[in-house]
């Protein structure tokens, strides 16, 4: 089925449209705008653990907290 995936989270803050944007424009038929990465960027995945506020006191990182229950081997959000 047609979906957003994990590999293109980075587009939330790394490009000019995300890729739910991008999903949503598809689905409903209006115009999909050539993405254009803004910087380079690196996505990480949380999983299992519980949400430390110290990663957002590194420069550039952006937390996506899925507001999951933590379990291990959960993804539970990104950065």
């Amino acid at each position: 089925a047609p979906r957003v995936h994990n590999s293109g989270h980075w587009t939330q803050n790394g490009a000019s449209i995300s890729q739910f944007e991008l999903h949503l424009r598809a689905i409903t038929d209006l115009p999909l705008p050539q993405p254009v990465v803004n910087s380079p960027s690196v996505m990480i995945n949380l999983i299992g653990s519980d949400v430390n506020y110290d990663w957002l006191k590194l420069p550039l990182v952006h937390l996506h907290w899925y507001d999951k229950e933590v379990r291990p081997g959960r993804k539970v959000g990104h950065l």
